[in-house]
């Protein structure tokens, strides 16, 4: 199937995610549906980075399969990979060809208002089997005025079949949040700067966190895993934690003597870092 990105973009990298997005694209139709409105600008003679498929001349609607590195969609973090694009400057594109859908973003000058549509039956909203919850602040030191994490979600007006927990749904490479390794996708944002936004719509919290000078604090709830422990032989518990390389696991030790061994001293577990991968386990305690 034909694509056009905007943007100089390799064909055949465009091509090969087209393919993957189209896999996970089928029989969406009937899902409920939230919607975001986004807006973007750039310099006149930058692409805004946005790799689309689908038209009337297509067998699906406009949805977004890539977003530049760099670029000004991918580095606004609105977007996501997957989702459908509604509006162009308030012009509907139902019935509008992929090149027309294409020769709106590119006539847009310097600046774009989109709306996208997104899906609220996406699993990263819902709470995964055998966890439970937990809270955390983190706190994040903004970059161009952002911190890394795309928001879906939120309180959604009278129709509270639509509203979700504001959740993390991507984070940036390389970005604050990406750096900070405790926020995973799925996470579910309280509260920003001490405001509470468990109520609050998916703008309102956007709103916050643009507006948030230098620093952002995030509370979240997260999910830790419940592990059963009833049929275990041994009295020692082989735990095993993938870490990426840089990333400080979340223990803290203290040696002191094992009083099961009265000459023998030992380490133990004397805190965990919220959040943290040791703390997500679920398996260690202090």
């Amino acid at each position: 199937m034909p694509i056009i990105v905007e943007g100089n973009i390799e064909d055949k990298i465009s091509q090969c995610l087209c393919k993957i997005f189209k896999k996970h694209h089928t029989n969406d139709d009937t899902k409920p549906k939230g919607v975001v409105d986004i807006y973007l600008q750039r310099n006149i003679d930058c692409p805004f980075g946005i790799g689309l498929t689908g038209g009337t001349d297509h067998s699906q609607p406009p949805s977004i399969t890539f977003l530049r590195p760099g670029s000004v969609a991918h580095i606004s973090d609105q977007l996501r990979v997957g989702e459908q694009l509604k509006l162009v400057n308030g012009i509907a594109l139902d019935n509008l060809t992929h090149k027309q859908v294409m020769t709106l973003l590119r006539n847009s000058g310097n600046c774009v208002y989109l709306q996208v549509e997104y899906n609220l039956d996406d699993n990263d909203f819902k709470q995964p089997t055998n966890t439970r919850l937990a809270y955390a602040d983190i706190r994040l030191m903004k970059e161009n005025n952002r911190i890394g994490v795309t928001l879906r979600g939120g309180a959604y007006g009278p129709d509270r079949m639509k509203s979700r927990p504001l959740t993390i749904m991507n984070i940036r490479t390389g970005s604050p949040a990406y750096r900070e390794k405790r926020l995973r996708i799925g996470d579910r944002v309280l509260g920003i700067n001490g405001a509470d936004v468990f109520n609050a719509t998916l703008a309102a919290a956007q709103k916050l966190l643009f507006e948030a000078v230098n620093t952002v604090v995030l509370t979240i709830e997260y999910c830790i895993n419940i592990i059963d422990m009833t049929y275990r032989n041994n009295d020692y518990l082989c735990v095993k934690i993938e870490k990426d390389f840089s990333l400080d696991i979340g223990i803290e030790l203290i040696c002191e003597i094992d009083h099961t061994e009265k000459t023998t001293y030992a380490f133990f577990i004397d805190h965990l870092i919220p959040a943290s991968a040791a703390d997500r386990c679920g398996a260690l305690f202090p």
